[in-house]
């Protein structure tokens, strides 16, 4: 995971070096969920330290996942003429009018992690083969499982592509086992606290429940807690 993020750091420093080529390197405003998550942080940090080795300011923001917020950061980033946006966005689909917003603005944006459905809106798009990577999860699950019993699902945000694709992958996968049953699948919004609290539901209706596979770190560190 560190070399596949210190990859993309580089991937997304490199594409602002050809946008702004010619530029004099100003600041770029980074953007991503939770700081309190240790894959964003890990996102946050490698695409400052690279920033920074070639020759940028950083600012490092936290939007929580609130497109609200995140809409309000790019205005500020705007406002503030920023050489470039790294953004690891809120809403698959609600942040489209906001990057394109920057970019009339005349500010590159790379988005990492979570893509948005629409071409030629950001300078360039990094993301990682989500559907591979559940299929793994999901592999793992079922031979953990011994290919039978009731599992849960609690996805980490159905407003995400990415957590979409995962689940997917996770059924392509499990359906494949007649004698694992889904008693219960639920959006846990990608948070703990979402997480603990339908999986207390869960467990209450379902008390035989002999495992849960889960959409991201958040969701499943509900599960251990709880």
């Amino acid at each position: 995971m560190k070399l596949r993020l210190t990859l993309l750091t580089a991937a997304t420093l490199t594409a602002f070096s050809f946008a702004a080529h010619a530029a004099e390197k100003g600041t770029i405003m980074i953007m991503v969920n939770s700081l309190d998550n240790p894959y964003y942080a890990s996102e946050a940090k490698g695409a400052s330290e690279k920033a920074q080795a070639l020759g940028y300011k950083t600012t490092v923001l936290s939007h929580g996942e609130d497109v609200k917020k995140q809409n309000e950061l790019i205005d500020t980033a705007i406002g503030k003429k920023v050489q470039g946006i790294i953004l690891d966005n809120a809403d698959s689909t609600a942040s489209v009018a906001a990057i394109e917003k920057a970019k009339k603005a005349g500010i590159p944006v790379v988005l990492i992690n979570r893509e948005i459905p629409v071409d030629d809106v950001a300078l360039e798009q990094i993301t990682h083969n989500n559907f591979q990577a559940g299929s793994e999860v999901a592999n793992v699950f079922v031979e953990k499982m011994a290919e039978k019993g009731k599992y849960a699902e609690l996805t980490c945000n159905l407003a995400d592509n990415n957590c979409v694709t995962r689940s997917k992958s996770f059924h392509q996968v499990i359906d494949q086992y007649p004698d694992m049953v889904s008693v219960a699948k639920q959006d846990a919004k990608g948070t703990l606290i979402d997480g603990k609290r339908i999986m207390d539901s869960i467990l209450q209706a379902h008390p035989d429940v002999k495992g849960v596979i889960c959409g991201n770190g958040p969701v499943a560190s509900a599960r251990l807690r709880r």
